[in-house]
């Protein structure tokens, strides 16, 4: 065999072998986003402080859900440079096909989002604050303005956990205590509200664990396309 035949053995190969890694998780994420049933939530989480602390702590979180919010359905380049104030540099943001890392990258993306998206609207459902985290029961809908599919409306229903962490330790306040302020350090989206696939949630664990690498993986691509103008 000629070293170009080998070469291109090779590459086909691996094609192949990247091919069975990517199919594997698309399509038990298809099934099980088609046939699981969706996550229960506590609707009455405890919290360690008082009532006015806690409600003090809801109202302030409202503007960074909204802000952040924008920002998820294509209208953010108003409302990013007010929602990157809450989040922590080394944010996470993860959906069933990707996961993202980084301020700077999610910038992009929301960048990105703003030239494919339009008439980004949402369908609010349950909000359920917990006191490290808020879950939003909700049906975003977005228009795509761009590729063959230019003018159709796209609505999943989904739950959104916005995992947040704190400047610093509660503080006293009167007979109360007060919450530092909150930012966001992990957006998780689960589609239809079913739990994603992880090493937590598949068995065996280690084949969560290769989907999570997937997702990983399909960021890296998507912010690189990005970067590069592509997409």
């Amino acid at each position: 065999m000629s070293p170009n035949l080998g070469l291109l053995a090779s590459a086909w190969i691996a094609m192949k072998r990247a091919i069975i890694m990517f199919a594997v998780p698309t399509a038990h994420t298809a099934l099980h986003l088609g046939f699981s049933d969706p996550e229960p939530v506590d609707h009455d989480p405890l919290w360690s402080v008082g009532e006015a602390a806690r409600m003090e702590t809801v109202q302030r979180r409202k503007h960074m859900l909204e802000v952040i919010a924008l920002c998820l359905l294509g209208r953010g380049r108003s409302a990013w440079d007010d929602a990157k104030e809450y989040l922590v540099s080394d944010v996470e943001f993860e959906d069933p096909t990707a996961r993202i890392i980084g301020r700077e990258n999610l910038g992009l993306l929301v960048a990105k989002a703003s030239d494919w998206l339009e008439d980004g609207n949402v369908s609010t459902k349950k909000v359920v604050h917990f006191q490290d985290k808020v879950t939003i029961d909700w049906e975003p809908s977005v228009r795509l303005r761009k590729s063959f599919l230019k003018g159709r409306v796209i609505s999943v229903p989904m739950r959104t956990n916005f995992y947040l962490e704190r400047d610093g330790p509660a503080t006293p306040n009167g007979g109360d205590s007060q919450l530092s302020d909150e930012k966001v350090w992990r957006i998780e989206e689960e589609w239809y509200g079913k739990s994603q696939l992880n090493k937590n949630t598949v068995f065996p664990s280690l084949l969560g664990s290769v989907y999570q690498a997937t997702r990983r993986g399909v960021g890296f691509a998507i912010i690189g396309l990005a970067k590069a103008g592509i997409v």
